[in-house]
């Protein structure tokens, strides 16, 4: 997707909005002398804005590169269902893991760490 940008001038009354070509270019002719705020924005990359001065006839080249798009990650979190068996016994007769931490034993059936509650 090609840049697309605005240039803004208050004091002259001026904005045009634009697309710029197949090769990230755009010529803006025509404006009269001033201060413009440039505005640039692309899908997946960080908007760009500077201000410009045109205080001649000679053609003002501005040349923009334009930073990736910082990216952002949701986690969503719900507390509805639990992962873990909270009965103190299971088919296989070694405890589950619970809510309650008052005394931790080794269950050597299991081989591993569970929490007993009393």
């Amino acid at each position: 997707m090609a840049p697309s940008g605005e240039l803004v001038s208050e004091a002259n009354g001026v904005r045009r909005s634009f697309v710029a070509g197949p090769e990230g270019r755009y010529v803006a002719q025509d404006l009269p002398f001033g201060v413009y705020r440039l505005s640039l924005q692309a899908e997946g990359f960080a908007p760009w804005s500077d201000l410009v001065e045109i205080r001649s006839e000679v053609p003002v080249r501005v040349t923009v590169t334009l930073g990736v798009a910082p990216v952002t990650t949701q986690v969503q979190v719900n507390d509805s269902a639990t992962l873990v068996d909270p009965s103190p016994n299971s088919r296989d007769g070694c405890m589950k893991p619970t809510a309650c931490f008052t005394r931790a034993a080794r269950n050597t059936t299991c081989n591993s760490w569970w929490t007993v509650c009393r």
